[in-house]
């Protein structure tokens, strides 16, 4: 990945509580081939022009959850701290407010459980916001965020080391979290966390087995099933899906190559998005439908580069933007769109 990371070893983590967001404070240029497909298409002038979230600058690529109406970004500070924004739902940022009590390498990863709003509920809620990241001793500690957006503490999962950072996502009464280890294979772990959330719950890690990734992978729910994309070692984007306990093949999202891990969402079942940088710096994006296995081809965000890999996460259906979409720019701030039907 050609990022400039600043990675300093100021100690393992350590628990703490924290208060957040109380305060404010293809080849060269981009893919190449365009697939045909009955995938839905999702238009480019419905994104937004990226904006910069004022006041902070990081030393990893962003990544984001929502969170009761809107959104929340987290990125890897200067100190190797985690910090969160909360993003309101006219898009305004409250600030920049560290998670304590942690340094860690490389980005975070974040879920929450959101229910989609319904007629007696018009809102989207969320209890909880889980962040994972990766510790000096290179194991996955996460934090679990209460409704009142308070983080008690970072506690790793389990002993096991990782090699790159990992991706949680929330589905099913389920959270799943995912990483690279030193054989360059994907590994899970899942907690049940239909009666609430414990460390204990946490299982083993377990390959996902038939081929090795570059680098970290990204986790979405799809509204029936886990799917995971990462970078392969041609470069290009390769995804699979967990279907009746078992991972489905890895397969290659054809149109592209990228110079970093893709970025996926889901806005419904059988839909999912794939985000990437081009070797132009460039955001593109792919869609698909029929189960994620028809790809429409790559098209390109224009009028911005970037120098991360890309954030990219999917709201419930009834809030006004759809889908979220952040990079690292080039001045080390965290730069947004959002795509609006």
């Amino acid at each position: 990945m050609k990022i400039r990371k600043r990675i300093t070893n100021s100690g393992c983590v350590c628990l703490a509580a924290t208060a957040l967001l109380t305060s404010a404070c293809g080849a060269t240029g981009g893919p190449t081939e365009d697939v045909q497909s009955t995938a839905e298409l999702l238009t480019v002038s419905h994104f937004s022009a990226f904006t910069a979230i004022p006041n902070g600058t990081f030393s990893s690529a962003p990544v984001i959850t929502s969170y009761n109406g809107g959104t929340i970004v987290f990125s890897r500070g200067m100190d190797a701290q985690v910090y969160g924004n909360k993003i309101a739902s006219n898009n305004r940022p409250t600030g920049w407010v560290p998670i304590s009590g942690g340094t860690f390498l490389g980005r975070p990863s974040a879920t929450s459980d959101m229910t989609v709003p319904s007629q007696g509920n018009p809102q989207p809620t969320a209890r909880t916001v889980w962040v994972a990241a990766i510790g000096q001793d290179f194991r996955i500690y996460v934090n679990p965020g209460s409704g009142a957006a308070v983080f008690p503490g970072w506690t790793a999962i389990s002993d096991d080391q990782v090699t790159s950072a990992p991706a949680i996502a929330f589905g099913g009464h389920s959270l799943l979290v995912c990483a690279q280890k030193s054989d360059q294979m994907v590994y899970c772990a899942s907690n049940d966390v239909t009666f609430g959330y414990s460390v204990t719950n946490w299982t083993g890690f377990a390959p996902i087995p038939g081929g090795t990734v570059l680098n970290e992978p990204s986790v979405a729910y799809d509204g029936a099933s886990f799917r995971v994309v990462a970078e392969g070692r041609d470069q290009a984007g390769w995804t699979t899906k967990l279907s009746g306990g078992s991972w489905l093949p890895w397969t290659q999202i054809p149109g592209g190559t990228f110079q970093g891990p893709p970025a996926i969402s889901s806005t419904r079942g059988g839909h999912v998005d794939v985000f990437g940088v081009g070797f132009d710096n460039q955001m593109y994006f792919t869609s698909a439908d029929s189960g994620g296995t028809a790809w429409n081809g790559f098209q390109v965000i224009p009028n911005a580069t970037f120098m991360s890999e890309p954030a990219a996460y999917s709201r419930p259906s009834a809030a006004p933007t759809l889908i979220s979409v952040m990079a690292m720019g080039d001045d080390e701030r965290i730069w947004q769109s959002t795509y609006t039907p």
